[in-house]
């Protein structure tokens, strides 16, 4: 038997002690392998449980949205989402991720080669006087994204 995405997703949040989790598991159980949204927010998610599933949603090319919003998977899941991301993704949901510059880096450069992102935002997070002049400058270059940091 083979499982889609969802299921995979659901066996990983399955494994938690999080109730949240155990709550969306059960929902995505359900979703079919067509779905193009993963809504992951505030599940107390960890890093781990981050790359866990970034490494699963680079199979799922038709992929539109995704949001890990209010889980606290710091940079080294962030990367690891981000390097994952299919090119397919127009909308990202980032935050209170506690990341930093170093996944901030990740995704500037992500979204310099990636101009059909139409949303990431990513309030709440710590990044660097200069890195958000940074992304203010990829505001001006892309307007058609809604960039909120």
């Amino acid at each position: 038997m083979t499982f889609n995405i969802f299921q995979q997703i659901a066996q990983i949040l399955d494994t938690t002690y999080s109730e949240k989790c155990k709550a969306k598991a059960a929902s995505l159980q359900h979703k079919l392998s067509q779905t193009t949204s993963l809504n992951l927010r505030d599940l107390d998610l960890s890093t781990t449980d981050a790359i866990s599933i970034a490494e699963l949603i680079a199979t799922k090319s038709d992929l539109l949205s995704i949001s890990f919003s209010y889980n606290k998977i710091e940079d080294k899941g962030v990367i690891a989402l981000i390097t994952n991301l299919p090119k397919s993704v127009r909308e990202i949901g980032l935050v209170d991720c506690s990341i930093g510059d170093r996944a901030g880096e990740v995704i500037l450069e992500w979204l310099k080669c990636n101009p059909q992102l139409k949303m990431i935002c990513m309030e709440k997070n710590n990044f660097s006087a200069k890195l958000l002049s940074q992304f203010k400058q990829i505001k001006r270059t892309q307007p058609n994204l809604l960039l909120v940091v």
